[in-house]
């Protein structure tokens, strides 16, 4: 499996790019599946979602209309995510995983849609977890708000200069600075190059412009949907660059590149869990540490607490062993005034 994830904050255009990419509307842009939990998009010819949580062996299915409505992004929903950070009915699922018959998702390729970077903590470690096992990476911005601290912060944690050959950077919404004018392009691209030319660089260090340009897209991914959904005329998908996208991305997933990439995020993988396993021994080896009588003032404790647990089901059933006849007549009398 080569895993190609798509990265970048709430309403950056992540689902927007990957439906035009897919050339149907699979990921409804104002749907939450889109932005509150990971979706993977697999190839095959089903119609059903596969709905996977933490703790089932089996998905649950859904049909993509019943998806949809149930994933639905609603008003209360909306407030929890601004309040909380996230949504409480959705905290259990894991992913979605939705089946296309496309061209992208061949020989085990998988998009991965991912919730915005700044969305519930959990939800976001999760990407960052899918982030060192994926062989790919799209970074999505925006381009009527480029490189906000946040963005620039992520990316100066998570990747290095000359070590980002598996890196895509995709501005949206290029169509609105050109509505500005041809300045605005011009400032976009500018203050664009200006931040990543210190990672796209050659071995000598120096900004690789031939580099720079396979991997770094000015986009405009709705015109290019619309076109692809019968909307739009051809020529804006021409110029819409997500054409130039697609073509380099499948080169990379074509290339020497992709094994390279494959090892590396395994790699990864392995220091992930590696790193989890020498959390856990060391909380272990913490609660070895303790004096021992502090572990038995915790038995203690327990075991205070389980007496107390064992008084009150006591309490319980004798409450209701003495009041279960009263409950019996009365529930007799409701039955027969019903049937009468």
């Amino acid at each position: 499996m080569f895993n190609v994830l798509v990265l970048g904050e709430f309403k950056n255009g992540k689902s927007t790019l990957l439906n035009a990419m897919l050339g149907e509307e699979v990921l409804p842009s104002d749907f939450l599946p889109c932005t509150a939990i990971i979706t993977k998009i697999v190839y095959g010819n089903s119609d059903e979602v596969a709905i996977y949580k933490s703790g089932q062996d089996y998905p649950e299915i859904f049909s993509m209309k019943d998806f949809n409505e149930y994933f639905k992004l609603k008003d209360e929903d909306e407030e929890n995510i601004a309040q909380a950070g996230y949504v409480e009915r959705f905290s259990k699922i894991e992913y979605a995983q939705i089946e296309r018959h496309n061209r992208l998702c061949n020989n085990g390729v998988i998009l991965i849609d991912s919730p915005g970077l700044k969305e519930d903590a959990a939800r976001t470690k999760m990407a960052h977890n899918f982030l060192k096992q994926s062989q790919a990476i799209i970074f999505v911005l925006r381009a009527d708000k480029l490189l906000g601290e946040d963005e620039k912060d992520f990316f100066e944690s998570y990747f290095q200069p000359g070590q980002v050959n598996n890196v895509f950077i995709v501005v949206s919404f290029i169509d609105l600075a050109k509505e500005k004018g041809q300045e605005t392009v011009d400032r976009v691209k500018r203050r664009t190059k200006n931040f990543f030319e210190d990672y796209y660089i050659d071995r000598e260090g120096d900004f690789d412009r031939d580099f720079y340009d396979r991997r770094v897209f000015f986009v405009n991914a709705l015109g290019a949907l619309e076109v692809r959904t019968g909307i739009a005329d051809k020529a804006v998908l021409n110029s819409s660059g997500v054409l130039e996208l697609e073509e380099e991305l499948e080169k990379f997933l074509a290339s020497p590149e992709k094994v390279t990439a494959t090892f590396d995020s395994t790699v990864e993988l392995l220091s992930l869990i590696v790193s989890n396993s020498r959390e856990q021994i060391n909380q272990e080896k913490l609660t070895l540490d303790q004096p021992l009588n502090e572990l038995e003032e915790r038995r203690k404790q327990a075991e205070e607490q389980l007496l107390e647990l064992e008084k009150d089901k006591r309490d319980i059933e004798q409450t209701i062993f003495f009041y279960r006849d009263k409950i019996k007549e009365k529930l007799l009398d409701d039955l027969i005034g019903y049937t009468q």
